[in-house]
């Protein structure tokens, strides 16, 4: 028993080892308000884990210990992939994956069957990318809004919305990323499927009340928007200033969602019954786990992650280029001037060379801003990420997005946004410029980044933005058409100076 634990500390001493770091990070975006749940989701797999062992106290044997390292192997691939192809959040879900893996080595496949629900609730301490929030909380944005202006059309409430905006005559009440409902979302659909674990453990029932939870949160946050709004007409404009309030009201609605859900359980475990937790019957003879065998072999896993990293990042080839500093600030008809980003947004950026500059044209008056980040090698922390969730996390809204296919005067394809921010519409194209390859697409480039990093032995890379503030009476067409030309000269001086290495 005593070189059990000796196994069990040895693993769990490696494993940390390995993962300390990313857990601190994990943790860090726990403490954002979007996912502040997360601090939460721990201990309620650990209460339904007590909860199922309390109501099925039968003894399992120990059978197979195949799908621990099956889960552990595809948490080797995951964390490879995260840490090559720069997606932090298959790192985190290595870290699940790894848990996961460790429970079924050391305990069996049936102990995995058994709790199988607790490990899957645990698997939402891992937070949706960036880029996923901010679209999702821009799309909840303009549904919540939606159906607060319509409510209040229909209750007599004068009420004019535009975009995100809801415009009440005495105030305008702005739909702000803190608003969209994204923080109820996620926490409304992990209550309802605790709820219909627990009181009636059938899979339709939880099928059928996941599924209500997303509108049902959303409806939540259009009425926390109808309430603000009633107030700061009926009682005061400061209402709506109020954090104490809003937190309040949030709150409040929150409680009204969730139990609205119990409600739901309610009337469908009358439709569909519910299963009472019963005991697990074990085919299997028992026999004793290899304790000391499986923490070895486990062990040698977290070892092994451990010390091949900085011999792969070692290896990787960061090919000569030119620097951005001497890039020309005249480019046909357009004249530049070049500006530097604070240092907070620097760090953000993780670039090793950028380019930060506003063109002017001469001739037709127009504006474009252009920024270029280059890496040098990528990794999680340290890559080139899509400018969408940027942009939406500035305050624009996203009127359309498209990927422009090669022409005439332009080339190569580059993805088009039109974004909104009051009377302001800008025209955004972005590419990303990898290792010879014009990429468009998110997820291809992290394909191509993975593969590459083992391949070529090369991450360098860059992106290419330009945005184009539209003047009056511009219209979209041909505000493209004047960027493509803007577009195909800065391209070629890219090339011809090797400021991004093909």
């Amino acid at each position: 028993m005593k070189g059990e634990k000796i196994a069990f500390f040895l693993t769990a001493g490696f494993y940390l080892c390995l993962f300390h770091e990313w857990t601190l990070r994990l943790v860090r975006y726990w403490k954002s308000p979007d996912f502040s749940y997360c601090f939460l989701i721990p201990i309620i797999s650990f209460y339904i884990f007590l909860e199922i062992k309390k109501k099925t106290e039968k003894e399992i044997s120990y059978d197979s210990p195949l799908p621990g390292y099956a889960f552990l192997l595809t948490s080797v691939v995951f964390f490879l992939i995260g840490r090559l192809g720069s997606l932090e959040t298959f790192i985190y879900l290595s870290i699940w994956l790894a848990i996961v893996g460790c429970i079924g080595v050391f305990f069996g496949k049936q102990v995995l069957v058994k709790y199988w629900f607790p490990l899957f609730i645990l698997a939402f301490i891992v937070p949706a990318p960036p880029f996923i929030t901010r679209l999702m909380s821009f799309k909840l944005r303009l549904i919540s809004t939606k159906i607060a202006a319509y409510v209040l059309q229909t209750i007599g409430i004068p009420c004019y919305r535009e975009g995100n905006i809801l415009d009440l005559g005495i105030t305008k009440l702005q739909v702000v990323h803190a608003c969209s409902g994204l923080r109820y979302v996620i926490p409304i659909v992990i209550i309802s499927l605790v709820i219909s674990y627990l009181y009636s453990r059938n899979l339709l029932n939880m099928l059928i009340l996941s599924f209500l939870s997303i509108p049902i949160a959303v409806i939540g946050n259009a009425t926390r928007l109808v309430l603000l709004a009633i107030l700061s007409i009926y009682v005061s404009l400061k209402v709506v200033e109020d954090p104490v309030l809003h937190d309040f009201i949030g709150w409040f609605v929150f409680m009204l969602s969730a139990g609205l859900i119990f409600l739901i359980n309610r009337i469908l475990i009358k439709i569909f019954g519910k299963k009472e937790f019963s005991e697990t019957e074990v085919s299997y003879p028992k026999k004793e786990p290899k304790i000391a065998f499986h923490a070895f072999f486990v062990s040698s896993i977290f070892v092994f992650l451990y010390l091949i990293q900085p011999v792969i990042f070692s290896k990787q080839i960061v090919p000569e280029r030119k620097s951005f500093s001497s890039f020309p600030m005249r480019i046909g008809d357009w004249i530049g001037r070049r500006n530097f980003l604070p240092e907070k947004i620097l760090k953000a950026l993780w670039a090793d060379d950028y380019l930060l500059a506003d063109y002017y044209n001469l001739k037709t008056g127009d504006k474009v801003h252009l920024l270029i980040s280059y890496y040098e090698k990528q990794t999680a922390l340290h890559t080139a990420h899509a400018p969408l969730s940027c942009l939406l996390g500035s305050g624009f809204d996203l009127v359309s997005r498209r990927t422009l296919s090669p022409n005439a005067e332009r080339w190569f394809p580059v993805v088009q946004l039109v974004l909104k921010k009051g009377d302001l519409i800008v025209l955004s194209n972005f590419w990303f410029d990898q290792r010879g390859r014009i990429i468009t697409n998110e997820y291809l480039n992290k394909i191509y980044l993975f593969l590459d990093a083992i391949l070529m032995r090369r991450t360098d890379g860059a992106l290419v933005r330009v945005e184009m503030p539209l003047v009056k009476g511009q219209n979209i067409d041909e505000a493209q058409e004047k960027l493509d030309k803007f577009l195909s000269m800065l391209k070629n001086i890219l090339l011809k100076n090797n400021y991004i290495p093909q």
